[in-house]
């Protein structure tokens, strides 16, 4: 068992032995003083209000909750709206995080995902015409998109950062795991207190069919209690096609894959979602390879599952559209022969959640 899948099983309280009982009452500890931490950090905080619209994309969990594909489809919908659209990210653990910098032009990628992150410049990608900004100092990034052109400022993972005033904050909360086992980190997985939710326009509720309505309903109770005046959307990640790893790729579709036995690699912060998505592709996965989220994949890496693809008989490798963005120069640069694919993943809204979403949007533009 890893380590994550170990905390994660600790934190949950599954049937814990006497030692991990006494490691939870440490970590209730540290939980205090977390919570003391970011309570003192919040006293200090200056807030700076720019004069363009900005839209904040977050959560209020550690790990994966679909942040990325949100920010996408936003990014994408306000750019067709002719809107000169700009992504202000940290740039988590890229080397340009603490000194700030731009990742795209909306014309030109500048940085790859050593120097801006994999979340960064995977959006970049995904949306070439616009602009992408990484630093730990999202005001300084905000104002040289402002100086650039920029009309409309998304602010990727922003729900914490509240030094730069937002016109609308969305959380997105993973219906699997929604309130993070109760506890702030390091008990649990919660980054805030629950009752931060207050500060929420607009909560969506990711992967909502990967539970039952009734466990749906519990949810958007709870929200609501807590925020009374929240609209509350449910969504989920549907696959749409895959990628081969390699030069001049194209789609793939779905139907072409169905049934083709799978190892998938992945370093994301919700390895089993995604494997639950991988299935509803129509592949037989045969191992999921699960390394920690902002994984730094080596040449070994891609050996070694390439090793358990041959053992266990399976066709394909499949990663995340956010780590194929790391593996690709790997691949490319060893040559590797054994076939991988990035599946491709959107998000989808239920109960006619896209028409309220753009309303929404259209509020600002």
């Amino acid at each position: 068992m890893s380590k994550e899948k170990y905390f994660l099983k600790l934190i949950s309280e599954e049937n814990p032995s006497i030692a991990e009982k006494c490691i939870l009452k440490g970590l209730l500890l540290l939980e205090k003083i977390y919570l003391k931490i970011i309570s003192e950090k919040d006293k200090k905080i200056k807030k700076v209000r720019v004069n363009v619209p900005v839209i904040s994309v977050g959560n209020i969990t550690a790990g994966g909750t679909g942040k990325t594909p949100c920010i996408i489809q936003l990014g994408e919908y306000l750019q067709k709206k002719g809107k000169r659209v700009a992504v202000l990210s940290r740039g988590y653990r890229g080397t340009y995080e603490k000194q700030g910098g731009t990742v795209s032009d909306g014309k030109t990628i500048f940085l790859n995902e050593k120097e801006a992150g994999d979340e960064p410049c995977m959006i970049a990608h995904k949306l070439p015409e616009v602009s992408v900004y990484v630093g730990k100092n999202r005001i300084k990034s905000a104002q040289k998109a402002i100086k650039n052109g920029s009309e409309i400022l998304l602010l990727d993972d922003g729900f914490q950062y509240k030094t730069l005033e937002r016109d609308k904050n969305i959380v997105l909360i993973d219906s699997t795991n929604p309130f993070g086992y109760e506890h702030l980190l390091p008990r649990g997985l919660l980054r805030e207190p629950l009752d931060e939710l207050k500060r929420a326009d607009l909560i969506i509720l990711t992967k909502a069919n990967q539970v039952s309505k009734e466990r749906i309903n519990e949810v958007k109770a709870r929200i609501l209690s807590i925020n009374s005046s929240v609209t509350i959307l449910e969504s989920l990640h549907k696959p749409v096609y895959f990628f081969e790893i390699k030069e001049n790729a194209k789609k793939t579709p779905l139907e072409v894959m169905k049934g083709k036995k799978a190892v998938l690699l992945s370093g994301i912060g919700n390895p089993a979602a995604f494997e639950k998505t991988a299935k509803e592709s129509g592949l037989e996965i045969c191992k999921n390879i699960a390394k920690k989220d902002h994984f730094s994949f080596a040449y070994i890496d891609i050996e070694k599952a390439v090793n358990e693809a041959k053992i266990h008989g399976a066709d394909i490798i499949v990663t995340t559209e956010k780590d194929a963005i790391k593996l690709k120069d790997i691949i490319m640069k060893n040559d590797v022969k054994f076939p991988i694919y990035s599946l491709c993943i959107e998000m989808k809204y239920l109960e006619k959640g896209e028409e309220k979403i753009q309303k929404y949007l259209e509020e600002l533009i």
